[in-house]
């Protein structure tokens, strides 16, 4: 797409933050240090804290998110079927949550932000509307000794 011409209006940063597990030293610490310009500048906060630990799509998010999610996974193409990201999604398995209620839903459910991940100093500290989107599954490592 750059090579196009295209070019983001905004600055895309991409992060890795260490320490999650230990309190959210990392990202915690980085808008601390940066926060008057993430008060200006930022627009969004994506967290891919379990991006790929299996086939399942789920997403959790700043309300003012939801329609924009559905919109995007709406277009992009599941990696495992013809179907999009949202087909698949709206009528697969839902991890978590009531399969009958869901089966029911309009939409597939986006869950509401908490604590527990790296986008809370961006959301609860600064405000900046938070996503976090992963594909999940029975991984059956994932916080043991060896997820690292």
């Amino acid at each position: 797409m750059l090579k196009k011409g295209w070019r983001p209006r905004r600055s895309i940063i991409f992060a890795s933050w260490d320490a999650e597990e230990y309190g959210l030293v990392g990202s915690t610490e980085w808008v601390e240090d940066h926060a008057e310009w993430l008060s200006k500048e930022g627009v969004v906060y994506i967290n891919v804290d379990t991006a790929v630990s299996g086939p399942h799509f789920s997403a959790a998010a700043s309300p003012n998110l939801n329609q924009l999610i559905y919109d995007i996974t709406s277009q992009v193409s599941d990696p495992k079927t013809d179907k999009t990201i949202y087909d698949v999604w709206r009528n697969g398995p839902f991890l978590g949550q009531d399969d009958m209620a869901m089966a029911t839903a309009a939409k597939p459910k986006i869950g509401v932000l908490g604590s527990g991940s790296d986008f809370v100093g961006f959301l609860d500290y600064l405000g900046i509307s938070s996503v976090n989107l992963a594909f999940g599954g029975d991984y059956g490592i994932y916080h043991s000794n060896y997820d690292r």
